[in-house]
């Protein structure tokens, strides 16, 4: 059993071969990794991981694949999606508008 932390919200970690494995796991927004089998605040228990190289990693035996998932990288594909798909669109509306304004004004002077 899981005891949620003050503004704490886990996702589920879906990854190459997840399916494959017999536990599920999930990252929270603080950082906390955990497994379960179907419900992570019931029956989930929290991981400590590893270290490589100074980053807290988890070691899976997945079939066909690297054993080692990086917690910092699976953080940022789950809860910053939504910011670097905005920023991803901004930085595109940028770009346009630019080429727009050069194409208008001649290009460049």
């Amino acid at each position: 059993m899981i005891k949620k932390l003050a503004g704490e919200v886990w996702k589920p970690l879906t990854f190459s071969g997840w399916k494959h494995l017999r536990n599920r796991y999930a990252v929270s927004s603080l950082g906390r990794i955990a497994s379960y089998k179907q419900d992570i605040l019931k029956e989930g228990k929290v991981l400590s991981g590893s270290l490589t190289t100074g980053y807290r990693t988890l070691n899976l035996h997945r079939p066909n694949n690297k054993g080692t998932l990086y917690i910092h990288r699976e953080m940022a594909k789950i809860f910053l999606e939504k910011i670097l798909r905005a920023i991803n669109t901004s930085f595109t509306a940028i770009i346009i508008n630019s080429i727009i304004i050069l194409k208008t004004s001649g290009g460049p002077h």
